[in-house]
């Protein structure tokens, strides 16, 4: 099942295949970042920063019309924000499983390659 829906995304980005490419590559480049914040988190329990790094990813996803993985993300966001860190990792390891199959989905739709730098 699509991870972008198609009529959401093309109501925020209004036809603009320009503005999409833009947005997919700025996403990627942030996406190591978050990523690797999110993970510490989650590897020491630092609900600070889980939930900080999952409200910024959450708002780079809401971009795409990805709305199940927008929640899935402010999910963790709200574990976080509760203090419950038993939740973080199947929580984290759903959203980041969501994030590659956005990534995937937008190299469709753009025909760009799409690589994440390290």
């Amino acid at each position: 099942m699509p991870v972008i829906n198609q009529a959401e995304l093309q109501k925020m980005i209004g036809g603009d295949e320009d503005l999409l490419s833009d947005l997919a590559i700025m996403f990627v480049k942030l996406l190591p970042d978050l990523e690797s914040r999110i993970r510490f988190g989650i590897e020491n329990h630092d609900s600070a920063e889980v939930e900080s790094s999952a409200h910024q990813l959450k708002s780079r996803i809401s971009y795409f019309g990805a709305a199940e993985l927008r929640d899935c993300a402010g999910q963790l966001e709200l574990a976080a924000r509760k203090g419950q860190s038993k939740q973080f990792a199947s929580l984290g390891g759903e959203l980041f499983q969501g994030v590659e199959q956005l990534i995937e989905e937008l190299r469709v739709l753009t025909n760009l390659s799409l690589e994440m730098e390290a």
